[in-house]
């Protein structure tokens, strides 16, 4: 090994804990890892939540530190676990969707999402198609989402009723509308998130924020 090659990874190795500590300060995390596979380049993200942490609420603060801190990633190379805690209640179990991969592909003026949803050592795989415009793939991304959350949720009927890019308070969002059923009992679930890398990758983390909160009723 070079010289050069061993500073090189001794600059990752320095990225990495740095980077990884920032996480730890997000409020309801316990530990982060962080693997790169270039100097700006994420490989892999691992983040343990603490307490009652939900996933869901601390994925947009890991994108966001990641963001800050100037790296490139992907969304399905960050990983949120629930608490330990929350993994061993089976009852809490089911609440627990968490993006795991999210991937678009664009043709014939059409984008489709396919996306794969994880709940502890189980994956559920949803795709959808629709126009490949900025609100046509945020709405194919959230059905995609839903098309999964149904394989992981046996009974429950999830339809989208609206996606829409909205500004608010001087930032870009993504909000969600879905309808959802189960056991005669219908509900009317809104979500949103912070449009700040791809309409699909916003749509996701709007979509499953709003069925968690309705599958932890």
């Amino acid at each position: 090994m070079s010289e050069l090659s061993r500073s090189d990874d001794d600059l990752l190795r320095q990225i990495e804990r740095r980077t990884a500590a920032a996480l730890e300060k997000i409020p309801g995390v316990r530990t982060a890892d962080v693997r790169l596979e270039g100097i700006r380049r994420v490989h892999a993200v691992l983040v343990e939540g603490e307490g009652t942490a939900s996933p869901i609420a601390i994925t947009p603060m890991v994108h966001e530190v990641l963001r800050r801190t100037g790296l490139e990633f992907s969304p399905g190379a960050v990983r949120v676990d629930a608490p330990a805690s929350a993994r061993e209640t089976p009852r809490d179990a089911r609440r627990f969707l968490v993006l795991d991969a999210l991937e678009t592909t664009r043709a014939d003026h059409h984008a489709t999402c396919r996306v794969r949803l994880r709940r502890l050592d189980k994956s559920f795989d949803g795709e959808a198609r629709d126009l490949d415009t900025v609100t046509g793939r945020a709405r194919a991304a959230a059905r995609a989402v839903l098309h999964a959350a149904e394989l992981a949720v046996p009974g429950a009927c999830l339809a989208l009723e609206g996606a829409q890019i909205v500004d608010l308070f001087g930032r870009r969002h993504v909000v969600v509308a879905i309808e959802a059923v189960n056991q005669r009992r219908t509900s009317r679930l809104p979500g949103i998130a912070a449009l700040e890398n791809a309409p699909e990758d916003a749509a996701c983390l709007a979509t499953l924020g709003a069925i968690d909160r309705w599958l932890a009723g």
